[in-house]
């Protein structure tokens, strides 16, 4: 019998046998208690670890939300600035414009820079014409104007 393995424990009396089982059972019982804790705790632990992660993701995307929001306020801020700047520019252009137009302006700029005066009565000169509207046709190298649109 080489390499065999006996056990002697079959050749002890039954109450030595029944107590070395308890011991055995109580030992591996008590075995399988501590795995399952262990395994609990280390759940417990991977559990805290991924509330942790995902806290520290939540305040990352929320700190990344408060730069954005501060570039499109800034952005908003600076569009709101050359607008009212524009408004002004339109506002001023628009009476320069305003002032430009003026009756007074466009007599003086006629009479100065155009050399035009005011028409006086003695150079109207009335022309009598016939008292009902006509309109003629005429033709050109034998075609009429309405065959030259068609």
């Amino acid at each position: 019998m080489t390499g065999e393995k006996h056990d002697f424990s079959l050749f002890e009396p039954a109450t030595e046998r029944k107590k070395s089982e308890k011991v055995i059972d109580a030992s591996k019982h008590l075995d399988t208690q501590k795995s399952k804790a262990q395994v609990q705790k280390s759940k417990r632990s991977l559990i805290s670890v991924f509330i942790g992660v995902l806290f520290a993701a939540f305040f990352a995307l929320m700190l990344f939300n408060k730069s954005q929001m501060s570039e499109i306020s800034d952005k908003i801020n600076k569009e709101q600035q050359l607008l009212m700047e524009l408004e002004a520019e339109h506002t001023r252009l628009q009476m320069e414009l305003e002032g430009q137009m003026s009756i007074r302006n466009v007599e003086e700029y006629a009479r100065d820079v155009l050399g035009m005066q005011k028409v006086d009565p003695a150079q109207v000169e009335r022309i009598a014409g016939e008292k009902t509207d006509r309109a003629e046709v005429s033709e050109i190298k034998g075609k009429s104007l309405r065959d030259l649109f068609e």
